[in-house]
């Protein structure tokens, strides 16, 4: 019985693997309003957990109770697929700031962005399994947290880095989230 557990769920990651690889290479030539469009928009509760989440970091909500505040798998999953795009974002924006003969953009920052969306989606991937084995929510706590965290870190250093090095991005970039 647990090397099927095992093996179903080494398929149903290889087959999110696969899946999220596919969405990455069609995904490398959009321009900035593709991006845009395929950013997730906020209607999982975001604002509920913090104050003006793209200027300042931090959560105002309890590990217990963060769940029921982002809608649960669908705001876990929001996190999950924009993350990718926040940072396709990043780069994007470095990549005009260079363009534009401007100073470099902090590497630093890249990588921390990149780091952080990793860990972001896989704070996610065990928040949801553990979701979907508790068949509650009530074990997500800290992996939601944690993910929720990420996210609106993330979000606060996109939005600096967009006002320091891409301003004329920036206005589309506050109205579509």
């Amino acid at each position: 019985m647990l090397i099927e557990f095992f093996q179903i769920l080494v398929v149903g990651f290889l087959v999110v693997y696969v899946r999220e690889w596919k969405n990455k290479l069609k995904r490398r030539h959009l321009n900035w309003n593709q991006m845009l469009m395929t950013l997730r928009v906020n209607d999982w509760g975001l604002e509920e957990i913090c104050e003006r989440y793209l200027w300042k970091e931090g959560i105002n909500a309890t590990p217990e109770n963060i769940w029921h505040r982002i809608s649960g798998p669908k705001g876990l999953w929001a996190m999950y697929e924009n993350a990718g795009i926040l940072l396709q974002m990043a780069e994007y924006a470095a990549e005009q700031n260079f363009n534009m003969g401007q100073d470099d953009v902090d590497e630093n920052l890249l990588a921390s962005l990149r780091s952080d969306a990793f860990h972001l989606r896989l704070h996610v991937l065990m928040a949801l399994g553990e979701f979907a084995l508790t068949s509650r929510g009530k074990n997500t706590g800290v992996n939601t947290y944690r993910a929720a965290t990420l996210y609106i870190g993330m979000m606060a250093r996109l939005t600096k880095l967009l006002q320091d090095h891409a301003t004329h991005l920036l206005p589309e970039f506050v109205a579509a989230v």
